[in-house]
């Protein structure tokens, strides 16, 4: 989440085995997403960064913004 323009802007962080595109990734959200819970900003990656205990790193994903 970041803060732009007195509001947060929801982010998603994508790695995924196949290549998706921005347009079919929102198709596939509104399926089970209200419009204001959609991202606005997609950070697309090879692999998502994990930490020691295998978990996604957070504080890892705030570096590529």
């Amino acid at each position: 989440c970041r803060h732009v323009d007195d509001a947060d802007a929801l982010i998603a962080f994508v790695g995924a085995a196949r290549e998706y595109g921005k347009q079919e990734l929102v198709k596939l959200l509104r399926q089970t997403l209200e419009d204001y819970e959609l991202p606005k900003q997609f950070v697309f990656m090879e692999q998502l960064p994990h930490n020691e205990s295998g978990k996604v790193d957070k504080l890892a994903l705030k570096n590529f913004l």
